[in-house]
């Protein structure tokens, strides 16, 4: 095999995985946890790329990973300085808080709503889809459901 060839065959097998949308809000969504300090230790770069499996060059072309990231570091630098919060302080991040996982809860009952709809449209009781998995396929369609990301 040439060197040329080599060459290309590696670019080939570099460039065949590329970052898709659901690769992205993976990623937000881990960045939103370290921004609401769920998240120990110190974000960096090279934690962010083990977790998504991308590299830094790859994670900073997507502008929104950017800005949160940027976003997460500077709360995290804040939160190390900072003294311990007022009750109303904590009362507000609270709020806030609350307000996020409302608008999460909204996200997942917007989509309940559209696999009900789409399950009647097709003639499938949601009763059928509420029984519980046989045993044996139950890890096969979590491993599945894992690499198409509608574990989201």
């Amino acid at each position: 095999m040439s060197q040329m060839s080599r060459k290309r065959s590696k670019a080939a097998a570099t460039s065949a995985i590329r970052m898709g949308d659901r690769d992205v809000d993976k990623v937000l969504n881990e960045l939103d946890q370290w921004l609401r300090g769920e998240r120990s230790g110190v974000l960096t770069w090279k934690v962010l790329e083990d977790f998504a499996g991308f590299s830094r060059q790859t994670l900073s072309k997507k502008s929104r990973i950017v800005q949160l990231y940027d976003k997460a570091k500077a709360t995290q630098r804040n939160t190390e300085r900072t003294p311990p919060k007022s009750p109303d302080e904590r009362f507000a991040r609270l709020s806030a808080e609350v307000e996020h996982l409302r608008r999460v809860i909204d996200r997942y009952d917007e989509r309940f709503a559209r696999v009900a709809y789409w399950c009647n449209a097709k003639g499938i009781s949601l009763s059928d889809l509420i029984e519980p998995m046989p045993a044996r396929h139950r890890d096969t369609e979590r491993q599945r459901s894992k690499e198409r990301g509608l574990n989201r």
